[in-house]
């Protein structure tokens, strides 16, 4: 069921680099960390997933970060230092999303998109940024949705 105001802002990045910058942008705008999601496809090392330090956050949504090793969580799932580990799809970093899987561990991201509120526009955009192996923030705007935009793309210019 989509949120009530519904209001998703989502943007494919070339380069974690970017999406870090656009997480920080994003929160120097007001948005919250916890509004606030990194999806990193598929990555070959652990290593090329954004730090906690990275993300500026100490908790990702009502989840809390554990900073040791990984933990096993469901199936196929881990809970790390930095965010879930998704068979098939990649790291999912903070924000609802994280959350959200978190929850319901077989759920496909489109599934989890539409219960943020997001298009089918934006959700083809995702998959589709997912699929060309780019770093994509999503971003639980609400109401805020066009400013968030906004913010994503300006850099991402």
């Amino acid at each position: 069921m989509a949120q009530d105001i519904p209001g998703v802002a989502v943007r494919a990045f070339e380069s974690q680099q970017l999406a870090l910058d656009a997480v920080r942008a994003l929160s120097d705008g007001g948005f919250s960390t916890e509004q606030i999601s990194i999806v990193v496809p598929n990555p070959a090392d652990p290593e090329q997933i954004p730090s906690e330090e990275e993300m500026e956050v100490g908790r990702m949504g009502s989840l809390e970060v554990v900073t040791d090793e990984n933990v096993p969580f469901g199936e196929g799932i881990s809970v790390g230092s930095t965010g879930i580990l998704v068979p098939n799809l990649g790291a999912v970093v903070g924000g609802p999303l994280a959350v959200a899987y978190a929850h319901q561990p077989d759920a496909a991201i489109d599934e989890l998109l539409e219960d943020l509120g997001a298009t089918d526009e934006e959700i083809d955009e995702v998959e589709g940024a997912i699929a060309q192996g780019l770093t994509v923030v999503v971003v639980a705007a609400g109401s805020s949705r066009d400013e968030a935009q906004g913010i994503l793309n300006k850099v991402g210019a």
